[in-house]
């Protein structure tokens, strides 16, 4: 019986692990998305952030909305538009 939640426990730790392991990868960033030199201020962060994806500005500056505007940034590197916005409100 202790063998048995000893596997158990081992194979739940694992699976955590795991897990995590490809959220992460699956949430960084793509090598060819666009970054961008970003300038703003939100409820986390006000200034600059250089050469940052949207989502990581979004993280960096604490915007997640679609009304107030809340950084703008110009394409430093990769394929994309060469302006981008990040909105603060809903």
């Amino acid at each position: 019986m202790l063998v048995l939640k000893n596997t158990m426990l081992a194979i739940a730790l694992v699976a955590g692990i795991s897990g995590a392991f490809a959220t992460k990868v699956a949430n960084s960033p793509k090598v060819d998305e666009p970054r961008y030199d970003w300038s703003g201020s939100g409820p986390l962060h006000s200034g600059t952030l250089d050469n940052k994806t949207a989502m990581e500005a979004q993280d960096y500056f604490g915007c997640k909305g679609r009304t107030t505007q809340c950084a703008a940034g110009e394409i430093s590197s990769g394929v994309g538009a060469p302006k981008a916005t990040i909105f603060l409100n809903d």
